[in-house]
């Protein structure tokens, strides 16, 4: 039994690899579109202000941010790949024919029980919509999900073939003939199972608020241990615009939200310093310093043989988890094959905004080191105290 899960297990970090390994190269080409785009870096460097490069960098970012955006579809066709014994390019296709059945079905199921909220109250309703079609926001979750049940199905019947009139519907067309229905149900018991997964995340939130210096640790390791199941975004996002995050009256107008209030407060001369709420946007910290730093362990711990063939993979993840905070190839790079050192890593990501808090920093950063520069050195240290910022993330590098 050992063996058979270690088996397993090793093939589904094998199979985790071919989808991770394309979110360094996307990662790394928006990263340069967001730069030959970016008004406030055109500010500085006045040349980039032009409609070549400007063209070029928004047709660069807008096309690859695709992959970043459909991430669960991404995850659903290469797992299906890697883990199918036989015939790898029938089991993605089918995958693919599944994704678009489950999230059909879903949206479905969801619209007889009148569970659909209205398009412009889907931000923090739990809810998103994946390749047009409105369903539970289960984020990169979804795609391990159906790719595993795919591969499953393809492997148990892709060997299946009939006589006579039969024939055709052998092989392939009898896997997604099982699968129809597999994943129809899928579909609905998912519908009711989500939803209070959903509703214990949103009470984490609450308490989170509540609790001080702890909440604020519990924040920062849980953004980065929910990012396998995508609903990361369901515990900063409330934080960012809702009132979960602070509130606070500026020129006269009430802002909720670290995000909204962050803005007012930068566009307010007269304000010497920004709110304590900015700490949750301090996510930053280990995108920039810490992933990085830990790349470097990588490198220096892999096996001399493997070391140019990490190095191709690292660099581009560490240079877009730096200057754009993509994180997904680094994360999912190590979270299956060392599922410790990713608790570790959200663990020490915590305790760095916690020190962000304590020492009373108020810059911003949750993209990247290009956002921490134009959005934090304009202010000047006085209002953001950026140096501190620098500092706890060069400590992170070390530590990590």
């Amino acid at each position: 039994m050992k063996e058979k899960v270690m088996s397993a297990m090793q093939a589904f970090s094998k199979a985790m690899f071919m989808p991770v390994l394309i979110l360094p190269i996307a990662g790394l080409l928006i990263a340069v579109g967001n730069v030959l785009t970016n008004a406030r870096l055109m500010e500085i460097l006045p040349f980039l202000d032009n409609p070549v490069t400007k063209g070029f960098g928004t047709i660069l970012s807008g096309a690859l941010v695709a992959i970043l955006n459909n991430l669960g579809l991404i995850f659903c066709t290469g797992i299906a790949i890697g883990l199918a014994k036989k015939k790898k390019a029938e089991a993605g296709f089918t995958a693919l024919l599944a994704f678009l059945v489950f999230i059909n079905a879903m949206n479905k199921f969801m619209g007889l029980r009148g569970m659909l909220v209205d398009a412009d109250a889907l931000r923090g309703s739990g809810q998103a919509v994946v390749l047009g079609i409105q369903i539970l926001d289960m984020g990169v979750f979804l795609g391990i999900i159906l790719g595993c049940v795919s591969a499953y199905v393809h492997n148990r019947f892709i060997d299946t073939e009939f006589n006579n009139a039969f024939q055709i519907y052998g092989g392939a067309r009898f896997v997604f003939i099982v699968l129809i229905p597999v994943i129809i149900i899928l579909a609905v018991v998912l519908t009711y199972v989500w939803p209070p997964v959903q509703m214990v995340i949103d009470s984490l939130g609450y308490f989170i608020n509540r609790t001080g210096n702890f909440g604020i640790f519990i924040y920062g390791a849980l953004e980065r241990l929910l990012i396998p199941t995508g609903l990361h975004h369901l515990v900063y996002t409330p934080f960012l615009y809702t009132k979960l995050g602070g509130t606070e009256q500026i020129a006269g107008q009430v802002y909720e939200g670290c995000r909204n209030i962050y803005y007012a407060e930068m566009a307010d001369p007269s304000i010497p310093i920004l709110s304590s709420s900015v700490v949750w946007d301090a996510r930053g910290l280990s995108k920039m310093f810490g992933l990085v730093g830990a790349c470097l362990a990588m490198y220096h711990t892999a096996r001399p043989e493997n070391r140019q063939k990490i190095k191709a993979i690292l660099i581009p993840a560490a240079f877009t988890s730096f200057i754009a905070g993509v994180t997904e190839p680094i994360e999912f790079s190590f979270l299956f094959v060392a599922p410790i050192l990713f608790v570790a890593h959200a663990v020490l990501s915590g305790l760095g905004m916690v020190v962000f808090n304590i020492l009373n920093c108020r810059a911003i950063g949750p993209n990247g080191f290009i956002d921490f520069l134009l959005y934090n050195i304009p202010l000047g240290i006085g209002k953001t105290h950026w140096p501190i910022y620098l500092l706890i993330g060069v400590a992170e590098f070390v530590i990590y």
